[in-house]
């Protein structure tokens, strides 16, 4: 009996500390090598201001795992990597970071909030698995504790540089805050459309109920979760004085927008004032 209750006292124990906070989670070994130190160099200096201020380790010089892991496994083989390879670009693009993306958010909102890295990369690239697909190439991606960042090394233009922010934005607001729940929509945007999700639709009447057409399947209307992405990435990518042109005659959709602008900038998030 005592022998049972020991068992049951271990595996309990076993439980509580993988349920850990997902923030506190790295791989073996990581938390030293990756923690940025006091430098000479005004690159070094600027990475480890940025750590001391926020809590968030900017990297460009790490081992694979880091992009890889995950709590499910250590393997991400589709994506292909390109390291910087002119290090000596990542001061300026780390100022363009600061102005034009992390402007963005609250010093607060990003020492809470943020993952505890940003990955500085030249390319994300899935590529083709055959001579009928091409490669995609990624502007950022959101991982279980960081977002990687393309571009960082090589040279782009302005309109580059836009596109680039409202891809970091989706994958820190969309990717990672909203789709880890860390933040949560607000339940009065799912009581616009009722009970509609994953419902049948025909094909019809998506804006009139509230939903961006055919999205994710062109016969059934959208889950709750690809309901929240489809509206997080018109919030991001939309430009506010062009919302009315593209939904303004759907009221459902008007006011599920509404819910969702209304909730980030509650939060001190000002993503359309800094570009």
């Amino acid at each position: 009996m005592k022998n049972s209750l020991y068992i049951l006292i271990l595996l309990f124990s076993i439980v509580i500390v993988a349920c850990d906070k997902e923030e506190n989670i790295v791989p073996a070994g990581a938390d030293d090598t990756y923690i940025p130190q006091p430098s000479d160099t005004e690159l070094g200096s600027k990475i480890f201001n940025l750590y001391e201020k926020y809590g968030v380790a900017f990297l460009y010089d790490f081992e694979r795992i880091i992009f890889d892991w995950n709590m499910f496994s250590s393997v991400n083989d589709k994506f292909t990597l390109s390291y910087v390879g002119q290090p000596e670009e990542l001061s300026s693009r780390i100022d363009f970071l600061l102005e034009k993306w992390l402007s963005a958010y609250s010093d607060e909102f990003i020492k809470t909030k943020f993952p505890i890295r940003v990955l500085l990369l030249d390319t994300i690239v899935v590529k083709a698995v055959d001579e009928f697909d091409s490669d995609v190439y990624y502007s950022s991606a959101a991982g279980l504790n960081y977002i990687s960042i393309s571009n960082m090394g090589n040279a782009f233009a302005d309109a580059d540089k836009i596109s680039l922010v409202k891809h970091l934005n989706i994958s820190i607001i969309r990717d990672y805050l909203f789709a880890k729940d860390i933040l949560m929509m607000p339940e009065g945007f799912y009581h616009v459309s009722g009970d509609l999700y994953g419902k049948f639709s025909g094909g019809r009447n998506f804006k009139e109920n509230g939903f961006f057409p055919g999205t994710p399947a062109p016969w059934y209307y959208p889950s709750q979760f690809d309901d929240m992405k489809n509206y997080l990435t018109f919030y991001i990518e939309t430009d506010p004085d062009l919302v009315e042109a593209q939904i303004g005659e759907y009221p459902k959709m008007t006011e599920k927008y509404n819910v969702v602008k209304t909730y980030i900038e509650s939060l001190g998030i000002n993503i359309h004032t800094t570009n």
